[in-house]
């Protein structure tokens, strides 16, 4: 081939097409608009592998926008669009980007330079051809990056200040005052863009405002005593009733005398089905015709093969040698040794060609093959493990229903066995209760005489402990009063030294530095400005990292779709010859 092939290289033109084409039918939605998003992210990947020397636009987006799923007419011609003035305007913004991030560096980050590019460019140069409700949809898609942007773009005092005199070493002053006149004429929708934008990102408050608290008085309950009173309610329980154990037959349930039958219909359903004739497959009648194809196929590939085969040409006989000597001047032999060096530079180019061509996808697909026998054997041994765990399974719910049966059966037997004995036991309880009433009777009819002195008694035990029990309830409810006026008074007092603390914190106005460390005497101390800046040049050393493995990746990737576009088009090459030679062959038989 003339085109060395390397890692670096772009793909060549017929595999981005065939790319577009896959990526167009694996989108759904691919007749749909890109969204404000996307077509800022395709933007900004696009001018950030675009370089000058490398190739030109069109050809770069024509590679680089089908892994970007730009399909709409209108987003492909945008995004080139955006590209091509990057490109021409590259003085102006270059000089705009680095003002930005020399006065607003702190709220910005490396890796968004190219976003801020593109939106610099189309506010600067297309914005009223944008017109600015579609450039507030591309805007809130980045809504906490682009506000830094648009606070310098539109101030009028900090954009002359800074950028028109490196604006002016370029281009113009009356250009200049144009583009600075024409970007103010949005100030009014960009100042409402801006507080919609903070509104967003900080909430209704903005950042550095102070939210105070109103005070309010606290909501004091008084206590109250509750006497506890406990009841026992003795609770009966109801004697234990066990289930008949079930009637186990022999032989196939309901269930699956059910699904045996559903089984069989639908077997013979499936067989009258495919029995039909006019389910069938579908014969040629012209296989079952004799015909000549085979001995006409030969005949062609006969005649192709004497067309193609190669007839060694007949050389002439050597000449006499010259019998006079020939004297070489300095132009002969310098013509001689170019012309010697030339043929040594065509053998060594062929060498490397032929080296190059060498390479195929044997150990591929020996390996591919090797896999595909592991596959197979694994899946045949799941398949048997399978088969074998379903075995096991029926024989242990037939054994776990056989126990289960038997254990029925003994809590059966156990509990008749305690139900007689609890009828025993209730029997013996009911005699002893008979027999202690007619002592307790007997006994009465005896002391009939002395119960109303013990019932005077009683009743003057009960009179003692229900005074007893007054003066104990007279003292506790003192005792918990003054409790009560002495925790009033605590309330009260904490409440007054509360108020008074909110008074004086009102008036406190706390500062807080951002460059200070809190002084807590450790080594690794550091301020929140120096944490931030440390976090950036991390995150921006992994993101260096990532990118220099994602290039490596996708160098390894295009190297093997390099290989296979090779070998399909070698295989459409063998089909192609083919199709002809078989239509050759039916023309031939017709």
């Amino acid at each position: 081939m003339d085109k060395e092939v390397s890692g670096n290289s772009d793909p060549c033109l017929t595999f981005v097409e065939h790319q577009r084409s896959y990526n167009a039918s694996k989108c759904k939605n691919k007749k749909k608009r890109m969204s404000a998003r996307a077509l800022l992210d395709a933007c900004q990947k696009l001018l950030e592998s675009f370089t000058d020397r490398a190739d030109a636009s069109d050809d770069h987006c024509a590679v680089v926008l089908p892994s970007s799923n730009a399909m709409h007419p209108s987003d492909v011609l945008f995004v080139k669009q955006v590209l091509c003035g990057c490109c021409r305007y590259k003085g102006l913004l270059d000089a705009f980007i680095s003002k930005l991030y020399s006065h607003k560096g702190a709220h910005l980050q490396p890796q968004d330079k190219n976003l801020y590019i593109v939106l610099a460019y189309l506010i600067f140069i297309h914005l009223e051809e944008l017109t600015f409700p579609n450039f507030r949809k591309l805007v809130f898609s980045h809504a906490q990056k682009v506000l830094p942007l648009l606070q310098f773009i539109f101030n009028f005092e900090e954009l002359i200040e800074h950028c028109k005199v490196a604006w002016l070493k370029i281009y113009d002053i009356k250009y200049i005052e144009d583009l600075i006149c024409q970007v103010f004429k949005w100030l009014p929708d960009a100042t409402e863009l801006m507080k919609s934008l903070e509104e967003r990102i900080y909430g209704k408050h903005k950042r550095g405002e102070i939210m105070r608290t109103s005070p309010q008085p606290f909501k004091l309950s008084t206590s109250k005593s509750k006497l506890a009173e406990k009841e026992v309610r003795s609770s009966k329980k109801e004697p234990f009733k066990a289930k008949p154990a079930p009637v186990c037959a022999d032989g196939p349930t309901l269930t699956q005398k059910r699904l045996e039958v559903m089984f069989n219909e639908n077997k013979r359903i499936q067989a009258e089905y495919y029995s039909h004739p006019k389910h069938q497959p579908f014969q040629l009648h012209i296989l079952e015709r004799p015909s000549n194809l085979e001995s006409i196929r030969k005949q062609v590939e006969l005649k192709i093969m004497k067309e193609n085969e190669f007839i060694r040409q007949k050389s002439h006989p050597c000449p006499a040698s010259p019998s006079t000597e020939i004297k070489s001047t300095t132009a002969t032999i310098l013509r001689e040794h170019s012309l010697y060096q030339k043929q040594i530079d065509a053998e060594k180019s062929h060498i490397n060609t032929f080296e190059l061509e060498l390479r195929d996808g044997a150990a591929f697909k020996a390996w591919k093959k090797e896999m595909r026998i592991r596959a197979e054997a694994a899946e045949t041994l799941n398949l048997q493990f399978k088969k074998a765990a379903v075995v096991a399974t029926a024989q242990a719910i037939l054994d776990a229903r056989v126990f289960k049966v038997k254990e029925n059966q003994e809590i059966a037997a156990n509990v008749k066995q305690e139900g007689h004995r609890l009828t025993a036991l209730n029997k013996e309880l009911l005699l002893n209760e008979e027999l202690t009433n007619r002592i307790r009777c007997e006994s009465v009819f005896h002391n009939r005489g002395a119960a109303k002195e013990a019932l005077a008694k009683v009743l003057e035990e009960r009179r003692e402990r229900a005074h007893k029990i007054q003066v104990e309830t007279i003292e506790l409810m003192s005792e918990m009063a003054a409790k009560h006026t002495v925790e009033l008074q605590i309330k009260q007092e904490l409440v007054c030294q509360l108020r008074a603390l909110e008074l004086e914190s009102a008036h406190i106005v706390r500062t807080f530095d951002r460059n200070s460390i809190a002084g807590h005497q450790v080594l690794t101390e550091m301020s929140i400005n120096e944490l931030q800046e440390r976090l950036a040049l991390m995150k921006t050393a992994f993101k260096h990292k990532e990118d220099c493995r994602r290039s490596s990746i996708a160098a390894s990737k295009e190297e093997v779709f390099y290989e296979l576009h090779l070998d399909c088009y070698r295989s459409l090459t063998d089909m192609l010859v083919r199709a002809s030679i078989t239509e050759s062959l039916s023309c031939n038989a017709t």
